[in-house]
């Protein structure tokens, strides 16, 4: 809890000083780079890389995808766009809640941390072709 408060505090910074998408690309990069080193920390039983993985990543996702998605959800849509993409946000919430112990039983710890840096990674090429910088614009 003090890694990811300390994090929201660096990110709030950082969210006026960069764009958005800048830095939706290379925190979510690095989000994905943190689960693949966790991954393959959790095969080889490194509990304290896994541990150091974990820190890093909730860092990185503070500094990202966490804050940023809800700054340019309220940035470029409507109010009942926004109440759409707030609903998928909770309902891919509650998915990945119900359904990560199922899947670590399914393929195993350090697999499941590989499937979720291929979403990362997935989300990265997505944010770099369709994601629209919103730095120095106004709503007119």
């Amino acid at each position: 809890m003090g890694v990811n408060m300390l994090a929201v505090i660096g990110a709030s910074a950082m969210l006026n000083c960069t764009g958005r998408r800048t830095l939706m690309l290379l925190w979510t990069l690095m989000c994905a780079i943190f689960l693949i080193v966790q991954g393959i920390a959790a095969i080889k039983t490194l509990r304290g890389l896994e541990i150091v993985m974990t820190m890093l990543f909730v860092s990185s996702f503070e500094f990202g995808p966490g804050p940023i998605v809800w700054l340019y959800n309220g940035e470029i849509l409507n109010d009942k766009a926004i109440s759409v993409a707030v609903s998928l946000n909770w309902f891919f919430t509650i998915l990945v809640g119900l359904f990560s112990n199922t899947i670590i039983n399914a393929i195993e710890i350090g697999p499941t941390f590989f499937l979720f840096a291929a979403f990362n990674l997935v989300s990265v090429v997505f944010i770099f072709f369709f994601m629209k910088e919103t730095k120095g614009l106004t709503d007119a």
